[in-house]
């Protein structure tokens, strides 16, 4: 399952200037992919077992692959199929902007 996310960062508290360097982009990029593909497989195992239903609507992309409904019904994609499924989760992240903060704040003025 190919997951594209796009994101703006709109602060950056650590201060790490990710706007003007490629390599740590790629950094962020992979970690926030990781991040979201460890909460979206528990979720997904979540349905299998626990909810025993399917809430993604993927069954819609399996319907045309046979000639019949009655073929289809037959392959009972929620009781017989998902259950026992195979899931690659693959999120990929794009970051489409980096807000207003641009630059480095000086820190002597911000105050919490």
């Amino acid at each position: 399952m190919k997951v594209p996310i796009e994101i703006e960062l709109l602060s950056v508290p650590s201060m790490i200037d990710y706007a003007g360097d490629l390599k740590r982009q790629k950094i962020l990029k992979n970690w926030i992919a990781n991040e979201i593909e460890k909460k979206m497989v528990p979720l997904i195992e979540k349905t299998k077992k626990e909810y025993k239903s399917e809430p993604f609507y993927w069954s819609l992309y399996v319907r045309p692959l046979f000639n019949s409904t009655k073929e289809y019904e037959e392959w009972d994609w929620a009781n017989k199929n998902y259950p026992f499924s195979d899931i690659d989760v693959n999120v990929q992240v794009e970051i489409i902007g980096f807000g207003k903060q641009m630059k480095e704040s000086e820190m002597e003025k911000v105050r919490d």
